[in-house]
């Protein structure tokens, strides 16, 4: 029987700005989404979500995903997943302004959890004015054993 796969995923309004990140983050009423501003002295950083942990049975960690759009003038420079100190992911992106992100997938090695907390961040750079970022979700995959 082929591996099954659960979606550990949490709601845009759990986003975490970076201690040296000061972004106007509005929550979006009726719904789970973020709009994500710069501000006159933050421009680029990065913002973090706790992923919850996996159930019994789903303990291979193999992918990160992130549901975000961006405005002509953000870019997503960098996608990081940690599992306690140990990074899953590193991957630098140069995505287009402007350009949709539904749902992608970032693959990495599989890797067994170990009990230790899941983070995922996004690293966001404004370019140019106005323009916004708005997170739906991020989230890991988790494969049975």
């Amino acid at each position: 029987m082929p591996a099954q796969s659960i979606t550990l995923a949490t709601h845009g309004i759990e986003a975490i700005q970076d201690s040296s990140t000061t972004f106007k983050i509005t929550f979006n009423h009726g719904a789970a989404d973020i709009t994500v501003l710069p501000t006159s002295s933050s421009t680029k950083g990065w913002l973090h979500w706790i992923i919850p942990s996996p159930p019994p049975g789903y303990t291979i960690l193999k992918e990160s995903l992130a549901n975000f759009s961006v405005t002509d003038g953000v870019t997503v420079t960098g996608i990081q997943t940690y599992q306690g100190a140990t990074q899953l992911l590193h991957y630098i992106t140069t995505t287009d302004s402007g350009k949709v992100q539904s749902k992608t997938a970032y693959p990495f090695a599989a890797t067994q959890y170990d009990g230790n907390g899941i983070v995922l961040s996004l690293q966001v750079e404004f370019t140019s004015l106005p323009a916004t970022l708005s997170v739906v979700s991020a989230g890991v995959v988790a494969y049975s054993e």
